[in-house]
């Protein structure tokens, strides 16, 4: 079996991510919002509701303020080890997939990556999409005598 090529891809701030966060927001609203009005009257419930939707308009904020800030740099992967250029990611950060949409990829950086999670869009760099999502979902090559030996 072949392994993921190696790929380097650029990193920026993802505006349909940030759209698709308001729009499942906004799908949020209307369904406490349908709840509400429905109700015969307001009670505990409804305010617990209503204030779960104030926490998640604060979070998305936070989150929206993040994204914007976040730093133009690439992520690079070179068939072994992930390294991200724009934060402070040591050589061998693990990169997990936490959400693959086909256009866009959210991905969770572990260890001691001071980004934590990072949007990626096709749209950055379209003809690199297709070998970064191989490496995104390749497996980590085998080292040691695990490899020489062929074990799975």
């Amino acid at each position: 079996m072949h392994s993921a090529p190696a790929v380097t891809y650029p990193v920026r701030a993802s505006w349909p991510a940030m759209r698709l966060q308001g729009l499942i927001w906004l799908a949020g609203c209307a369904v406490v919002g349908l709840w509400c009005w429905q109700s015969d009257r307001l009670g505990w419930r409804q305010g617990m509701g209503l204030a779960a939707l104030l926490m998640t308009a604060l979070a998305a904020g936070a989150a929206t303020m993040s994204t914007r800030r976040q730093q133009v740099g690439a992520l690079c992967w070179d068939g072994q080890y992930w390294l991200c250029t724009a934060t402070r990611c040591p050589i061998g950060t693990p990169l997990r997939v936490a959400l693959d949409v086909q256009r866009l990829v959210l991905v969770r950086f572990g260890g001691r990556c001071s980004l934590g999670w990072c949007w990626l869009e096709r749209a950055s760099a379209p003809g690199l999409w297709l070998d970064l999502r191989r490496a995104l979902h390749a497996r980590p090559p085998l080292q040691g005598a695990a490899a020489s030996q062929g074990a799975p």
